[in-house]
């Protein structure tokens, strides 16, 4: 049987996703968290989480296109130190220019990670991941995330860069790399980059002198779909039981030596507050964080929870990101 990591985005920015990520770690549901540590308070968030679950690993979740620059990283950011959307993602034109726009995003990402360390009682950051997963789709970039995840005692586990199921993963490299070439027209160039190496990072990481430790997988079958119109109650208990099958069915597929991470976004399982939860994230600053999405993370909840009943026997405990 492959063994399974559960993992919650999207820790320490809107306190209902918090909440939701520390009740379903409490309940044993999640083994794994990734916060982002450029929002004032997160500390805080990860204290609490700890306190309720002291064995739960928390990650980085790193950013380089939502909230606010920790060391002002201006070729990443606007006025304010800022971070740009995702779709201005692109390299300087100047060379020298691009190799300060690396030390800046060393500098940023360490800062990040750092923040984190500071917070945990061992010390130790257990994974890292990166928001839209900015840093996979640019060669540069990449190596800048592995040469900082190899470099810290014990090393830093990264993400995997093979997703699962892979129509997902290839709609998002789609989309990113469409936003660019509508902000850059003319300069197709600043596209190509994005899906060349997308298609080529799985060999590539496997070839680097020192490759970066990770998981066989991470699986993106949980997530969606995006909210366009808000979901009855009724209809995020249907979701709810179509993405539990979801992930038993596709985990029937994995093979006995992979260890495979799911991705999960949660929030707090109280429907009658979900209106109150989208208001207060009208004016985030982090891009990705949809409050139009905030039934259907209502409804992953609710389905780890029935995962649970189902199959505790079966799947539970789930495996270690320090065992891999």
């Amino acid at each position: 049987m492959a063994k399974l990591i559960f993992t919650a985005d999207d820790f320490g920015v809107v306190p209902a996703i918090d909440k939701g990520i520390v009740d379903a770690a409490e309940m044993g549901l999640i083994n794994s968290v990734a916060t982002l540590t450029n929002k004032d308070g997160f500390e805080k968030s990860v204290e609490i989480l700890l306190d309720r679950s002291p064995n739960v690993e928390v990650g980085a979740h790193l950013t380089i296109s939502s909230g606010y620059a920790l060391t002002g990283a201006s070729f990443f950011t606007e006025k304010g130190s800022k971070f740009k959307h995702y779709g201005n993602i692109k390299r300087p034109k100047r060379e020298a220019d691009r190799v300060l726009e690396l030390v800046q995003l060393e500098k940023e990402i360490r800062a990040q990670i750092d923040k984190l360390v500071e917070v945990l009682p061992d010390r130790r950051v257990k994974h890292l991941s990166v928001h839209f997963n900015s840093l996979y789709f640019i060669k540069d970039y990449f190596d800048v995330l592995v040469k900082v995840a190899n470099s810290y005692d014990p090393v830093i586990p990264i993400r995997s860069v093979h997703a699962k199921p892979g129509i997902k993963h290839d709609f998002f490299v789609g989309q990113m790399a469409l936003q660019i070439a509508f902000k850059n027209l003319f300069r197709q160039k600043e596209v190509d980059h994005i899906d060349e190496f997308a298609e080529a990072i799985g060999d590539y990481a496997k070839s680097m002198t020192n490759p970066p430790k990770m998981p066989s997988l991470f699986h993106t079958a949980h997530y969606g779909p995006l909210g366009l119109a808000k979901l009855s109650e009724r209809k995020v208990e249907k979701l709810a039981k179509k993405k539990r099958r979801k992930v038993f069915k596709s985990s029937q597929k994995l093979q006995d030596d992979e260890v495979c991470e799911y991705v999960f976004h949660l929030i707090d399982d109280n429907y009658n507050l979900l209106e109150g939860y989208r208001a207060s994230a009208k004016s985030l600053d982090y891009h990705g964080i949809n409050d139009k999405y905030f039934d259907s993370r209502m409804a992953e909840l609710r389905s780890l929870k029935t995962f649970k009943q189902h199959y505790e026997d079966e799947f539970y405990p789930l495996t270690s990101w320090t065992n891999l």
